[in-house]
């Protein structure tokens, strides 16, 4: 296989295939360059007779019939740290594959992330793509949201309030910091370490750290399931319809946020869920209207993908994890048989 001429491959400690794309100017150049890669690697894989999963969960293998492909200490810590809580860690470790959607601070950033947060349940419910995994005791559209909402509250969810920078630093100190400590030890939030952590450590700990929107210099949306490529446009078109117009965040600032509700329900139910579909419809149909006004092919291409998404699934009370697509080069077809994007 051909490494990518622009962006970065990399293993998680799964085993999982990362594709980490370089910044584009244009969104739906990003999802075009991230799908062009994707494929490339499934057709390489495929010579090899592997087909690449494109689902947020491995939905036919058990977490202890995997073992730790990355056998370095971060990841010997974690693993040791989510043991002792249940098997969630393991599963969203091992089993698990996301899409994260880094976008730009823009000119008001605090106000970017909080209408991010904003956006999370819509996002997680309208593609959630994980419907099924293996010993499952309860149905979910996402079952690699149950994962995280389950593996560590300490440093997981959504981090939303009047004053973020205030809310994500206790957020921050109120994490338990597994890196430091004894390794026989349960870690304790971070915030008993501040007279002794090193500025290093301080950073290191900000990388264990896995809220849906995570600031990192831009922000960095965590809560998609994986999806086949053909999805890459409408997620980018959706994310950034929304939250690069100045209407569209004022619209999710006086919707009603990211409650803990809200979010088990958009794990649990998805778009099933009659208030989320409806909130859903009007979101893409206001994102598919932002894309309109720019009165350029590319937006015009965005909008219909967006429309028909809505039409072939979100309507219908649909989501990807209801398609017949199950591998990342899969052409995405809805149920009735109509393609839903091009």
């Amino acid at each position: 296989m051909v490494a990518p001429r622009r962006g970065r491959l990399s293993w998680e400690p799964g085993g999982q295939l990362e594709y980490a794309s370089p910044p584009c100017a244009s969104p739906l150049k990003a999802a075009g360059l991230a799908a062009e890669v994707v494929r490339r690697v499934a057709s390489a894989a495929a010579e090899d007779g592997v087909r690449l999963l494109a689902r947020g969960m491995d939905p036919a293998t058990r977490v202890q019939d995997t073992r730790l492909l990355l056998d370095r200490p971060r990841y010997r810590r974690m693993t040791a740290h989510y043991r002792r809580r249940g098997p969630e860690g393991e599963r969203m470790m091992r089993l698990t594959a996301g899409i994260h959607l880094n976008v730009d601070l823009g000119p008001d950033p605090m106000a970017r992330f909080r209408a991010a947060n904003r956006l999370v349940p819509l996002l997680g419910a309208i593609f959630a793509n994980s419907p099924r995994r293996q010993d499952a005791d309860e149905a979910w559209r996402s079952h690699r949201s149950e994962q995280w909402r389950r593996l560590d509250p300490s440093r997981s969810g959504v981090v939303d309030g009047e004053d973020p920078e205030a809310c994500y630093a206790e957020f921050a100190a109120g994490a338990d910091a597994f890196l430091l400590g004894a390794d026989d030890r349960p870690a304790i939030p971070f915030a008993e370490h501040l007279d002794s952590a090193s500025p290093s450590e301080l950073a290191e700990h900000l990388t264990t750290l896995f809220p849906e929107v995570r600031p990192r210099g831009y922000l960095e949306i965590r809560v998609v399931d994986a999806l086949p490529a053909d999805l890459y446009p409408v997620v980018t078109a959706f994310t950034v319809g929304l939250l690069f117009d100045r209407d569209s965040t004022q619209a999710l600032m006086r919707g009603p946020g990211a409650s803990a509700d809200r979010l088990e329900r958009a794990g649990r139910e998805g778009v099933r869920d009659p208030e989320l579909r409806a909130e859903a419809l009007e979101a893409l149909g206001r994102a598919a209207r932002t894309w309109e006004r720019q009165g350029t092919p590319v937006g015009e291409r965005a909008a219909r993908d967006l429309r028909r998404f809505a039409e072939g699934f979100t309507a219908r009370g649909l989501d990807p994890g209801d398609a017949a697509a199950t591998c990342v080069d899969d052409p995405i077809v809805t149920p009735s048989g109509a393609p839903s994007a091009a």
